[in-house]
């Protein structure tokens, strides 16, 4: 029966390192069925389901030790199973770009929160205009919606925070 491990490592962000840490987790038997990577500030962060049999994952278990000495990374893992929905969710992706202000990311989780929205991934970033300089920020999202929620009050609930908040924003329903 397969099993997982959710891994999170992080470290100073050097050539080979990603290879090298996906290299190892192959080498104990498993594999990554999903990830997320990314580099800030010269930090490598790598976020990663693993899955395999209990024993491949009990071989990446009692190795992580030696990967965090001998590829300078800080490891957490945690065995997972998998969850089943408790009601029927509809995908959707959300992008909003607008001034980069304080508070911003707060407000677009909370009115998600409110209409029991589930946030299943959220990635941000800060950048400065080409044309004005102003400080500017995208936030793009990927949320559940429940399946007996109107969509067309959440639109116009979602359009009318975008406005109060000065924000261009879009939601639509993912095409697979």
């Amino acid at each position: 029966m397969s099993q997982s491990l959710l891994l999170s490592a992080m470290g100073d962000d050097r050539t080979g390192l990603l290879e090298a840490l996906v290299q190892q987790i192959s080498q104990c038997g498993c594999s990554i069925t999903d990830s997320r990577v990314s580099v800030m500030d010269g930090i490598l962060v790598f976020v990663a389901r693993v899955g395999g049999t209990w024993d491949t994952l009990a071989r990446l278990e009692a190795a992580s030790e030696r990967l965090e000495r001998s590829l300078e990374l800080d490891i957490h893992l945690r065995r997972v199973s998998p969850r089943t929905p408790d009601r029927p969710r509809l995908p959707y992706s959300v992008d909003i770009v607008g001034r980069d202000r304080h508070g911003t990311l707060a407000e677009l989780l909370e009115f998600f929160q409110r209409h029991e929205v589930v946030v299943a991934e959220v990635v941000t970033q800060s950048f400065v205009s080409d044309h004005t300089g102003t400080s500017m920020a995208t936030v793009q999202m990927n949320v559940h919606l429940p399946d007996n929620l109107s969509l067309a009050m959440l639109r116009e609930e979602f359009m009318e925070l975008c406005d109060r908040l000065n924000l261009d924003g879009m939601m639509e329903p993912v095409k697979h």
